[in-house]
């Protein structure tokens, strides 16, 4: 059985896709945005992961037509194909576009956080004006981090009482993220 030129490529692109999001993007992302932050973005996100299955519509639609191809099967064999490639490809289709966000800053915001540190309890907490409560291990560490790839001392040394600055900024999909 001999394997035609097209299919290895298209199998090599599948999986270039797959490895690129699986080993690149994804740990990109849990590295600079909040987990709610994510889940936010993927509730609204079905309007730009429609986009991809609309192009791969109309790009099979115009190679029909110029190939003089178009029958039933073949619109029904594109739409079957597009809503599946919508559907299964939605998860990566999201980290880029979380990638995207990351990458086009349109605003910085420096919030100041106070800290409440109980060692006896293992308490360890972040607050601002009593608005916004980090009280999340996971958040915490991604702060802790960036903090210490920016050569400032651990989150975790800071005392009861002191003061933290965190710079958040937002990309072009309004879902902030750590900087």
């Amino acid at each position: 059985m001999k394997i035609s030129k097209y299919r290895i490529f298209a199998y090599s692109v599948f999986i270039a896709i797959l490895c690129t999001d699986i080993f690149l993007l994804r740990p990109y992302i849990r590295e600079i945005y909040f987990d709610n932050d994510i889940r936010n973005f993927k509730d609204i996100s079905w309007k730009f992961s429609l986009l991809i299955p609309f192009v791969v519509i109309v790009f099979f639609l115009v190679y029909g037509f110029r190939k003089k191809i178009i029958n039933k099967v073949y619109v029904f064999s594109i739409l079957l194909m597009a809503a599946l490639f919508g559907f299964l490809f939605k998860s990566i289709t999201d980290n880029f576009l979380l990638f995207l966000n990351s990458k086009f800053n349109l605003e910085s915001q420096i919030k100041t956080y106070h800290v409440v540190s109980d060692n006896t309890n293992k308490i360890f907490h972040i607050y601002e004006n009593r608005e916004e409560f980090i009280t999340s291990p996971d958040q915490l560490d991604k702060i802790d981090s960036l903090r210490i790839v920016k050569k400032h001392p651990s989150l975790y040394e800071l005392k009861n009482g002191d003061t933290l600055k965190v710079v958040y900024k937002t990309g072009m999909f309004n879902v902030k993220f750590l900087d």
